[in-house]
């Protein structure tokens, strides 16, 4: 007979297999209608088998007595956050996953691995803002010199250059970190601020270079911004994982 541990065990082993075969390769297809100009969530159609499928795997689900959805909020970038109301609302033991008063616990692993992709995600939106400004910086004359031969855009160049590059090393060794089992909260945490501030500083100064048109909607650049923006505040805004790294270094660890 298995025990309860085994159980939950195997549950969650359905659960990730159900997320990652049914629920990640939406991802492309939400990213492509945003691109598109469509609207980054899922159509009623899709969303009705993924819920019908948490209810077969005996998760709590959206017409579960108690929960209702308040409001959708919009956010920056297209993201969207909601205002969720608990009324009285119950959970069985069987819709419990792992033991009462470990979620958190179990929600760190899965936060950690989405702090150490935002490293790759800004590196991306950092590069292409620096070849864009690189691009303009060649062809853009004012005053009677190109923008390339002035002082302040080459650092500018220079610096998201360095940072880009930098902050590649932290992901690769980050990663292969976590490949050989290690702890990488850590670093995690270090990708986190770095890589999102360094994209922030990229974007901003290649928007800057463009001049009007940087900001304006047309281009590429204010989507990258608003993003950025937005990934400095989930999974941790950037002011809690400095006091992190702060509190490990300072134990010694």
């Amino acid at each position: 007979m298995s025990t309860v541990a085994e159980e939950h065990r195997a549950l969650q082993d359905t659960v990730a297999r159900f997320v990652e075969r049914e629920l990640m390769p939406l991802e492309a297809r939400l990213l492509a209608r945003e691109a598109a100009g469509g609207e980054l969530h899922l159509a009623a159609d899709e969303a009705a088998p993924l819920l019908e499928k948490c209810r077969q795997l005996g998760l709590i689900g959206l017409d579960t007595p108690g929960l209702r959805i308040e409001r959708e909020i919009p956010m920056l970038g297209g993201h969207r956050t909601y205002e969720l109301v608990f009324e009285d609302c119950r959970v069985s033991d069987a819709q419990v996953l792992g033991e009462p008063g470990s979620g958190f616990a179990n929600m760190q692993l899965r936060l950690t691995r989405r702090r150490l992709l935002m490293g790759p995600m800004c590196i991306g939106m950092a590069r292409r803002a620096l070849d864009m400004m690189v691009a303009h910086a060649n062809q853009r004359s004012t005053f009677g010199a190109r923008l390339a031969e002035r002082q302040a855009v080459q650092w500018w160049i220079a610096d998201a250059a360095m940072e880009i590059h930098a902050c590649r090393l932290m992901a690769l060794d980050a990663a292969a970190k976590q490949d050989a089992g290690g702890d990488v909260r850590m670093e995690a945490s270090m990708i986190k601020v770095f890589a999102t501030e360094m994209a922030t500083r990229v974007i901003d100064h290649a928007m800057q270079a463009f001049g009007a048109m940087g900001v304006a909607k047309e281009m590429p650049l204010q989507l990258m911004a608003q993003k950025v923006r937005t990934m400095r505040v989930y999974e941790g805004p950037t002011e809690v994982h400095r006091m992190v790294i702060a509190r490990r270094v300072l134990a010694g660890r």
